[in-house]
């Protein structure tokens, strides 16, 4: 068996996440895969797609968050991250995936996303499973 599995995006590792793991309704202090939808110029606050559950069905909310100290890695639109959830307000959902589609520069902050959770990006994930861990890889 191989003891690591390589994905070619991390919009792939989101659909086998989708399939394979169990995923939860979105709670302060709890951890997420997530996926930086748009970061600001100094790269340490962000909006991150995150998996999880909303009304009992696996689906993606949009948080904010900010860069944690325990990160080290440069960070940029399009990277995986672990985020750890510190505050639920209003969950954006089954808009996401159009929100993601059509969002434009001009559109970052949008205002309709406020207030919506707040978390802390915690680590950089490599596009690799762990299979004896079932943990994606931390990049630092």
């Amino acid at each position: 068996m191989k003891d690591k599995l390589v994905f070619k995006s991390v919009d792939a590792c989101f659909e086998y996440m989708e399939k394979f793991f169990s995923n939860y309704e979105l709670e302060n202090k709890s951890l997420y895969h997530g996926k930086i939808l748009q970061i600001d110029k100094t790269e340490t606050a962000a909006f991150i797609k995150v998996l999880c559950l909303i009304n009992g069905q696996t689906d993606y909310a949009i948080i904010t968050a900010e860069k944690g100290e325990e990160c080290n890695s440069k960070l940029k639109k399009g990277d995986m991250v672990y985020v750890g959830l510190e505050m639920v307000q209003k969950t954006i959902d089954n808009r996401v995936r159009r929100w993601e589609e059509n969002m434009k520069e001009k559109d970052y902050p949008g205002k309709d996303l406020h207030p919506n959770s707040f978390g802390t990006i915690l680590k950089k994930l490599k596009l690799e499973l762990n299979t004896s861990t079932k943990q994606f890889e931390f990049e630092d």
